[in-house]
């Protein structure tokens, strides 16, 4: 067995989100209400399944919000801060 690709994953939260850690963001998005959206860099992408896994993990509430590509998510991103 090889190792063929690694694909960075990061999880950036707006500083107006009153969370410094990550149970601190889950238990915020836990409960009822709105849920908090969170960007991907498109349907499907690695960063969309892999944030659905951690919502099913966590019992958390999050909303995709799809980009199409990281050349639009990260700026947009960014931007927001």
């Amino acid at each position: 067995m090889s190792l063929a690709v690694v694909v960075p994953m990061w999880l950036v939260v707006h500083p107006s989100v009153p969370a410094n850690t990550v149970a601190e963001l889950v238990a915020l998005a836990k409960p009822a209400g709105d849920p908090m959206p969170y960007a991907s860099s498109g349907n499907g992408s690695i960063h969309h399944l892999t944030m659905e896994l951690f919502k099913a993990d966590t019992g958390a509430d999050f909303t995709h919000v799809p980009f199409k590509g990281a050349g639009q998510s990260v700026p947009a991103m960014i931007a927001a801060t």
